[in-house]
């Protein structure tokens, strides 16, 4: 996905944090009590005028399950990986040890 306009940022941010709102069978008022917000700034937000501040784009990515890269419009994949996806990391190479002669398994 190439990288939007900046200008078109918030336009995506709020497209889709209305989007996730709306799936979550939330309103403007029920989101905005549970971020500690007035309902007037969901409503900004959602018509891409109101400023987002890391800590609110961070709180909303928790709030719907999604990365802030999405939310910002960086990302189309809502959800980060989860932990069992995540690579492990890579062996060492060295062979285990070996158990003294004449000890038994």
């Amino acid at each position: 996905m190439p990288l939007p306009d900046l200008a078109q940022r918030p336009l995506i941010t709020g497209r889709r944090l209305r989007e996730l709102r709306k799936a979550a069978g939330k309103t403007q008022v029920e989101l905005a009590h549970e971020l500690g917000v007035q309902q007037a700034h969901i409503s900004q937000l959602e018509a891409g005028r109101g400023e987002l501040s890391v800590a609110l784009l961070v709180r909303l990515a928790q709030v719907f399950g999604v990365t802030t890269d999405y939310l910002v419009g960086l990302s189309d994949r809502q959800a980060a990986l989860p932990a069992a996806a995540t690579p492990a990391p890579a062996a060492s190479g060295r062979r285990p040890a070996r158990a003294p002669a004449g000890a038994r398994s």
